[in-house]
This record gives structure tokens, sequence and C-alpha cells, in this order.
């Protein structure tokens, strides 16, 4: 399956990156003049806890370009970054003595699952939940999938631009995984520090009370600020 997205797409959905921006890299002109539109409308205060509408949208947008599939911006949350979008699903969706498999990349979710009791190992059959990342590629994901228990939910991590595969894909997966990526790992963008999680109904409710609970909602000039950087999207 061929997609066809823009290189700011391309950069915003499909990296992962904790790595802050080099010194004196300027944010884009786009957000400083989304962050100084907002400011002069008042944009102060808290948002929704999903996060913008508008924002939510085009995040809707861009994924289901990316692997042909149905998101809808009631699906989405916006994150303070993918790290937050990782520790919420962790903290709602494992319990103490739970096992997390993560084949690969398990220091990204480490520090989540042990504030949660449970532990992270590449045992797929015992899993109550499988983090996996686009960068890991398909045919080691769909392996890992095809090991896993009927229950074991997946949080998958967007992290490679050129990956057009999600779980969601493979039959019996589409309402059993998470979503979350960063929309923060571009140089112009990375100080807004934000991600989005997009979840199935029977666990979205569930997350997004934790997020608010957690930090109420992202920076509201941020989120502008994101907006206007993936309006090409």
């Amino acid at each position: 399956m061929t997609m066809h997205l823009s290189s700011r797409a391309q950069a915003l959905l499909g990296q992962s990156g904790e790595s802050p921006p080099e010194a004196g890299v300027p944010m884009d002109p786009a957000a400083i003049r989304a962050v100084l539109d907002a400011l002069n409308r008042g944009e102060t205060h808290y948002t929704d806890r999903p996060g913008i509408q508008p924002l939510r949208k085009k995040v809707a947008e861009g994924l289901s370009l990316k692997f042909a599939l149905p998101f809808q911006a009631s699906d989405i949350i916006i994150t303070c970054g993918a790290t937050e979008g990782r520790f919420v699903t962790l903290q709602q969706i494992i319990a103490a003595g739970d096992n997390v498999a993560a084949p690969d990349h398990a220091e990204r979710i480490a520090g989540g699952a042990v504030i949660r009791g449970a532990k992270v190992s590449t045992d797929l059959t015992a899993a109550k939940l499988l983090y996996v990342a686009s960068s890991s590629g398909q045919t080691a994901i769909e392996t890992s999938l095809s090991q896993v228990a009927a229950d074991c939910l997946v949080l998958f991590e967007v992290d490679d631009a050129e990956s057009d595969f999600h779980p969601s894909q493979v039959s019996g997966f589409s309402d059993r995984v998470i979503t979350v990526g960063d929309l923060g790992t571009m140089q112009d963008l990375a100080s807004a520090r934000i991600g989005y999680l997009a979840a199935p109904a029977q666990t979205a409710n569930g997350l997004r009370d934790f997020k608010q609970a957690l930090t109420i909602c992202s920076t509201n000039l941020s989120q502008w600020a994101a907006l206007a950087v993936v309006e090409d999207l």
C-alpha cells in the first residue's frame, strides 16, 4: 500500500522522540504567529480535556491518510508528547503484577510500568499489554501479534515516517489498539511538547479521565502552535 503524505506530515506523524531541539533553533514562524493570534483571542484558559477540536481533527485526518483507517476527531486525545500518552495508557490498562511485553524499545515504557507495579518482559503469551513501535517493522509486529492472548491490548507508537502499517489492520485487532505519537519531534515544534493518543471506545473514557487528572489538558497555546504546523497534513 502506497500512501502519499507531505514531508511535514511524515515528520509529524512518523517520528518518535524525546530529544530537545538544538540550542538556537527557532520555532516555526507559523507556530509563533498562531501563538500570538491565540493570545489576542484570549486563549489562555484550559481547553476541553481531549484537546482543541481543530487539532484533533487534523491529527485524525493525518492518521487516516497514513494508515488507511477510519480515525475520527472524537478518537483523539491531545497529550503532552508521546511520553504522556504511554504513561496514561500504562496507568489505566495494567495493574500490579501484570506483564507488559515489549520486544523492542522497552526503555520507553519501563518507568511507567514500574510505577504501576507491573513488569516489562519479552514474554508475549502472558502479556496483558503489548508495546510495539512502527519502527520495529511490519513483520516483527505481526509476529508479536500472532503470539499474544485474545484479550491482550496493544499500545502502538507511531515513530517511523515511512511505515504505513498499523496493528489495527490485522484481523481481530481493530478494537484492541491504542495509538500514540508525538507532534513535537521536529526542531521547530519540539518546545510545544504536543502528542496524541487514539483509543478504542471501550477504553477511551478512562484514558481521557486519567489525562484530565494528570495534566488537565495539554497547554492551550502549544495546541494552537501545533495546529498551525500541521495545517498542510
